[in-house]
Parts: structure tokens; sequence; C-alpha cells
């Protein structure tokens, strides 16, 4: 199945999501960055202020341990289970269809995130060229559980290394855009921070759309081998009854 996977449509086609539901998706995002803040604030455990050199050390041997676990477990966990729902509104949005989002998928995202974002560290700690053709491979993996809740976190994997094989060029082309768009959101006083950083998310879920297949949502735009795909139609066949 071929799709238009590019810079271009990808750009128009979150755009016109964000467009019709800039307000919604901006208040999700602002609420999800609020409760992850307030989460960090409220760990245990916090680092000293200043510059105490013996403050430091103290609290490195006895609360570091304690502080990086809670930050990493509960307002990690928080976004993760917020982004998880983020995609599936925006699924929602785009496929014009109610995506269900049950326990047992929100655990396999979680699953698939934690093992993306461990292989993309890794791929970062051993050099940045292994972490430019690594991590953009993978990421769109948790949108794959979101919208095929049967798969396998395993299988959410290596469908999203499948989908990206080619497209690494474009992906980071995108995350550059993204970068810029963000940028873009902190010269407007701050404020664009927060929808540009749901418009990026906005994009994840477009740039899986187009990757799996889905050109978008616009399935009537899809093509199979170059031609669109007529509707299958049904016909009944007539039989002749005779009578005597």
């Amino acid at each position: 199945m071929q799709n238009n996977f590019d810079v271009s449509p990808v750009l128009n086609k979150s755009w016109e999501i964000f467009k019709e539901n800039w307000e919604k998706l901006t208040l999700f995002y602002f609420g999800m960055m609020l409760l992850v803040g307030a989460l960090t604030l409220i760990a245990p455990c916090q680092p000293p202020t200043g510059n105490d050199p013996d403050a430091n050390l103290e609290w490195m041997m006895n609360g570091a341990t304690i502080y990086y676990l809670y930050t990493l477990l509960v307002p990690g966990v928080a976004q993760l289970v917020m982004m998880a729902f983020f995609f599936k509104k925006v699924l929602s949005i785009a496929k014009d269809v109610d995506i269900e989002l049950t326990t047992s998928t929100l655990l396999r995202v979680i699953a698939t995130s934690v093992i993306v974002a461990i292989a993309s560290y890794a791929a970062l700690l051993c050099c940045f060229i292994p972490f430019i053709f690594i991590a953009p491979r993978l990421f769109i993996a948790p949108i794959y559980v979101i919208d095929n809740p049967n798969i396998s976190v395993g299988e959410a994997i290596e469908r999203s290394w499948n989908a990206t094989k080619g497209n690494v060029g474009i992906l980071i082309a995108l995350y550059f855009v993204a970068v810029l768009v963000s940028i873009l959101g902190m010269f407007c006083c701050l404020v664009g921070v927060i929808p540009a950083g749901a418009f990026t998310y906005v994009m994840m879920v477009v740039i899986y759309l187009f990757l799996s297949g889905q050109n978008g949502g616009d399935y009537e735009e899809v093509k199979v081998d170059g031609e669109t795909p007529q509707e299958e139609s049904f016909v009944i066949e007539e039989k002749t009854v005779c009578r005597d």
C-alpha cells in the first residue's frame, strides 16, 4: 500500500486536526504538564538549594536515590498515561471513530514507551549517530498499541521499525520542524509553548497514520498500486424458481 508520506502532507494534516480542536488539545496538554510538574514538586528528598558542598554530598549519599526513583516512577508514569490518552484523542479525531483505551492496553503502552526510551538512551550513550537512526524508528510503537489493542509490545516495536524503514530522513526533518515550532512558541511570551507542544504530539499521531498506511486518516484517498480502491460490492445472486 502506497502513501504520500512527506513533510508537507504531515504538516498539513497536523495543522488541520489542531486548528479544528486546538482548545481542547491545548487544554489537555497543559493539564498534563501541570500534573507532571506538581508531582515533581512534591517529590520526597528534594535536592538542596544553593552551592553548599556538604549539603549536596549528604543529599547524594542519602536522598538522591529516593528522589530519582520517585521522579522516574510517579511523574514519569503519569506523563506516559496522559500521553496515551492524548494520542487516543487525536487518533479518534483523525479516524472519526471512538477508540477505547483499556487498562490492559494502557499497561502495554507504558511498557512499550519504557522499552523505546531505554533503547533510545542506550543508543545515545553509545554515540549520537546510532541514536538518530534508532530513535526515529521506534517512537510510533506506543501509538501502534493504542490503535491496535490486540498486538503485543514486541509486535508494536517490530511494526514501528518496519514502517519507518527508508523514512529516517523525513522523520529527522519533521523533528527539526517540531523543534522550530517549539522555539516559535517560546518567542510568543512563553504562552505559545503549550500549544506548540500539543501540536508536536498531534504530528506524532499523524506520522503514525501515514506510515501505517492510513494516509493521515483520509481513507478515501489511500491508493493501492497507484489506483484508488473500489468499494466492495455485494451482489445477490438471482435465482429463478420454476413452478409447475
